[in-house]
């Protein structure tokens, strides 16, 4: 698999992590994206597959989900 597949094969993947556990925890898109202080496009664009979070933006995905950082990037 290509670089660039890989790259878009972890997105998706967590992009879809994302989506499911923002989706058990009760959240909508725009009350998650104002808790972690992005905007409801920049999450849009995360679920989506799109673009990755930085680390911080991530850490902080995974505690207000109450998720582990390995299980939301699936490491």
């Amino acid at each position: 698999m290509s670089k660039i597949k890989q790259c878009q094969y972890f997105r998706t993947n967590l992009g879809n992590r994302l989506k499911k556990y923002r989706y058990y925890s009760g959240l909508s898109q725009r009350e998650l994206a104002e808790i972690i202080g992005v905007t409801n496009v920049t999450l849009s664009n995360w679920e989506g597959g799109k673009t990755t979070p930085p680390l911080e933006q991530a850490l902080h995905l995974a505690h207000t989900l109450d998720v582990s950082y390995e299980e939301l990037f699936g490491s």
